[in-house]
């Protein structure tokens, strides 16, 4: 989100000095924002708010794109499979039809016969959006930063912020080997917001998520790749699980939604590779699924995913400093919206008006949002 909160406010305000602060470099792997692979698709089951973000989305994903000289997104297509009767798939067929975008539904028989890769329950059906792609992250990323940079913003990479104080006209942050006094800040900081604003009491809580990629071979008898193998979201009696077409060799990505993923206690442990424990559960949910995956080569390359008790974004004006927007909460699913996430940003620092209602996402609701259920399990880096 920070390196499209970059991107947007130098362009829209192109004589202002912006800074940028990166804690690694652009397209790290410690974060949210890695992988290789993120699915765009406007079939956005989750509300009828994120709509109008994903359409914007997919006009700055155009725009970046064409100005990029990397490869930002792959045309795969997109399957969304439930019962025929879920509120799942009917929300993800209204949010479709809200946003204009095309799509096809498909009976049991057609899903079969059209992605014979998939195992299906008798009540399975499925929506068949053409246009979904494959986003990737890190090439997105520094296309973002590129753009920034060479119109002019600077970009400091390698620096740790250690404090960040807001005043009545300016703040001041502090970095490991800057000092910088800005009038207005945009905090994008995905799982450290809340160690960057503790007064604000963001209720984040950080999940650990392992995806999982599947090799391929000549040994199986389907094609796994972006033209036969769409990528799909799976919602279906006990099957709950995600999947992304081999785009890059690496083999089928795929990752579960409603396994118990363990919290983090510290941001930083989410840094221990991949361990059995955290691959068994998407092997199991593959066997199921895609039955003609589950003895292939695996390798799992762990993510994380900062959630908000109600499963909300938080982008707006901090509670208290209103000179501090903060983007964060994005729980796994924000990636898509990256860039209408980052014009937001840069709209709110400017005190500019937004076209997109985005009160469901509103800081000032965090005063009363509490988790239900204490942290648990919490994830062991010291486990083998």
């Amino acid at each position: 989100m920070g390196s499209m909160a970059l991107w947007q406010i130098t362009r829209l305000a192109p004589h202002d000095s912006i800074v940028g602060i990166e804690r690694f470099k652009p397209g790290h792997d410690r974060g949210s924002s890695h992988g290789g692979s993120r699915i765009f698709r406007r079939t956005v089951f989750e509300g009828s708010h994120y709509v109008p973000l994903a359409s914007r989305a997919l006009e700055l994903w155009d725009e970046l794109d064409k100005s990029s000289t990397s490869q930002l997104r792959v045309q795969a297509g997109g399957l969304t499979i439930g019962a025929t009767d879920s509120d799942f798939l009917n929300d993800a067929q209204r949010a479709a039809q809200a946003g204009g975008a095309e799509v096809e539904l498909l009976s049991r028989e057609e899903l079969r016969a059209r992605f014979p890769q998939h195992a299906l329950f008798s009540d399975d059906c499925g929506l068949f959006e053409p246009n979904a792609c494959v986003l990737h992250p890190e090439h997105s990323i520094r296309a973002a930063v590129e753009s920034a940079t060479h119109a002019g913003a600077t970009l400091l990479t390698d620096a740790h912020v250690t404090s960040l104080a807001a005043r009545k006209s300016h703040c001041v942050i502090s970095t490991s080997t800057h000092t910088i006094t800005a009038r207005r800040v945009i905090v994008a900081a995905g799982a450290w917001s809340t160690q960057l604003l503790p007064d604000e009491h963001i209720p984040i809580r950080v999940q650990r998520t392992v995806p999982v990629h599947f090799r391929t071979s000549a040994d199986h008898t389907h094609d796994y790749g972006p033209q036969r193998f769409p990528l799909f979201i799976r919602d279906s009696r006990q099957i709950n699980l995600w999947g992304i077409p081999d785009v890059d060799g690496r083999g089928v990505k795929i990752g579960v939604k409603n396994a118990q993923k363990p919290w983090l206690a510290e941001v930083e442990h989410n840094w221990t590779p991949a361990r059995p424990s955290d691959i068994a559960p998407v092997i199991e949910a593959c066997a199921q699924a895609i039955p003609e995956l589950a003895d292939a080569q695996t390798s799992g390359h762990p993510c994380m995913n900062a959630r908000t008790p109600d499963g909300q974004f938080i982008i707006g004006p901090a509670q208290n400093y209103p000179n501090i927007t903060v983007l964060a909460g994005f729980g796994g699913q924000g990636f898509k919206y990256a860039p209408a996430i980052g014009e937001l940003g840069a709209l709110l620092a400017l005190d500019s008006s937004t076209e997109t209602d985005i009160s469901a996402f509103s800081p000032t609701r965090l005063r009363h949002l509490r988790w239900r259920t204490p942290a648990t399990p919490l994830f062991q880096p010291t486990e083998a």
